[in-house]
């Protein structure tokens, strides 16, 4: 114990009676979060990949993962890596001068949400 915190308050003891078991109220929680987290430890670029994360997602709706307004987004999605490759070979279909990319691995993408 850090003496800025020996003397604090010891939390409450709740019960069943108070409506809720723990030392959380479940009133406070307001959100839906959910994670979940699908990764080859070897490293291996393989679709099934993608496939298990996306049946995660999937299973995620109850947590509130759901595009269940139409005008915005929920923030549910996943994240993964794209082949070095799939990148030289667009930027060769969208401009007509070359476009010289990074080494492999030192290419980052970002989504920005920008006012109109």
């Amino acid at each position: 114990m850090t003496p800025e915190n020996h003397n604090a308050a010891p939390i409450p003891a709740t019960s069943a009676e108070d409506g809720f078991d723990g030392i959380h109220d479940p009133s406070f929680f307001r959100d839906g979060c959910g994670v979940a987290c699908v990764a080859r430890l070897d490293g291996l670029a393989i679709h099934e990949t993608i496939d298990r994360a996306l049946v995660a997602l999937d299973r995620l709706e109850h947590r509130g993962a759901a595009g269940a307004d139409e005008s915005t987004g929920d923030g549910a999605g996943i994240m993964f890596g794209l082949p070095h490759e799939f990148f030289r070979s667009r930027t060769a279909e969208i401009d007509t001068k070359p476009v010289v990319l990074p080494p492999p691995g030192r290419l980052a993408v970002a989504m920005c949400f920008m006012r109109r």
